[in-house]
């Protein structure tokens, strides 16, 4: 493949940014109203469990509800319009953006057109947008192709099988093998049309915006590749970075999921949050460190 470059991996924090943003939580609490769940118990289970939930109260298939939410969230998402900050991660330099975020603000914040690639209908491993030179994967799906959405378990597991088919193939009884035939894979010429989680292995990507919790299975297993692979070959995997927007008391559970980053080899790298003030802190990373050294 081609020499590791820098990437980036964006979460909804970005989004939050702009006046018409939509916050998960209400995105949870719009489906609450919409379907048999009890709203209290709401922030006691995790979100893929919840989507589960609303799966199994329509008639097998099972795919009537969990469509029906797919496209509400699809027609939530829609409404959200780019911010100063979505052009200014197109300006950063990178080849490459990875967002877990299912709207389009990244595009609509382009001077050019996004052209499309790919033609997934339920996984995103290839599908890409195209804004001249630099990529924008929807690797959680897009509000386009709805069935692309991922909510529940089975939608991550089933990821997680095309991620791990496509990395290591059916070499999972000899570990070592299998890793060191993806080095190869690495060293060698980009295909003609790569998985977003290739290119992720190889370059070096900052975390941003994104609180990357324990549900995020997909990625996690994915951080824990590319850890193995940095120590069977020295410089074949890039090194990732969390950008960290530090408040003050911070809960356990942020101290645990940073505790786990650091043993999966992730670099933290702490912005203060000063006055709720936001935007601020997303312009101290853009200003002044948004060049993974």
């Amino acid at each position: 493949m081609e020499r590791p470059g820098k990437s980036l991996l964006i979460g909804n924090g970005v989004n939050r940014l702009s006046n018409d943003s939509v916050s998960w939580e209400n995105v949870l609490k719009e489906l609450v109203q919409t379907n048999n769940f009890p709203k209290e118990s709401l922030n006691l289970i995790p979100n893929t469990i919840f989507f589960e939930c609303i799966k199994f109260q329509s008639s097998p298939p099972f795919r009537t509800s969990e469509a029906a939410a797919q496209q509400r969230i699809a027609n939530m998402m829609a409404a959200i319009q780019p911010n100063p900050y979505h052009a200014r991660f197109l300006e950063s330099g990178v080849k490459h953006i990875f967002t877990t975020n299912y709207d389009y603000s990244l595009e609509k914040a382009a001077a050019a057109p996004a052209d499309s690639s790919g033609n997934e209908t339920k996984y995103s491993l290839f599908r890409r947008k195209k804004v001249g030179e630099l990529s924008i994967w929807h690797i959680h799906g897009e509000i386009d192709r709805p069935k692309t959405i991922m909510l529940g378990f089975d939608h991550y597991a089933g990821c997680l099988q095309k991620m791990r088919k496509h990395l290591v193939g059916e070499l999972e009884s000899d570990e070592e093998k299998a890793l060191i035939a993806l080095a190869s894979r690495l060293s060698g010429e980009e295909p003609k049309e790569p998985a977003w989680v290739e290119i992720f292995l190889r370059d070096q990507v900052d975390i941003i915006g994104l609180t990357l919790d324990f549900t995020e299975i997909d990625l996690w297993w994915l951080l824990g590749l590319k850890k193995m692979m940095g120590l069977l070959k020295d410089g074949i995997a890039g090194k990732t970075r969390y950008i960290h927007f530090y408040l003050e008391n911070q809960t356990g559970e942020t101290e645990a999921r940073l505790a786990a980053m650091k043993l999966y080899g992730i670099e933290i790298l702490e912005i203060p949050v000063k006055s709720n003030q936001w935007e601020q802190a997303y312009t101290d990373y853009l200003n002044e460190v948004h060049e993974i050294s």
